[in-house]
């Protein structure tokens, strides 16, 4: 099966061990072209919308990546996952143009 057509994996936001702040919401995971036409994966990790600023800064989003790629690597999808960070407003309001 080619890459485009198999399905993104899920992951399970409860099962993963994630940092108590900031808070994830949600994880959206959609296949991807990369810049040299390979096929990926392009993982929003959508944080609390009141997520603030400096908390955008902590060590906190950066260990919820690296949680989230692992957990997403670990599902044996030999496709590399690309990470964008929003809080859900901003996905929906992107998601609305």
């Amino acid at each position: 099966m080619h890459p485009r057509e198999q399905p993104p994996p899920s992951l399970d936001l409860a099962k993963l061990k994630l940092p108590g702040k900031p808070k994830v919401r949600r994880v959206v995971i959609e296949p991807y072209v990369d810049h040299t036409g390979g096929d990926e994966l392009l993982v929003w990790i959508l944080f609390d919308d009141a997520t603030t600023d400096r908390e955008f800064m902590s060590p906190g989003v950066r260990e919820a990546e690296r949680v989230i790629m692992d957990a997403v690597m670990a599902t044996g999808d030999a496709r590399f996952p690309y990470t964008r960070l929003l809080r859900s407003r901003e996905y929906r309001r992107r998601r609305a143009c």
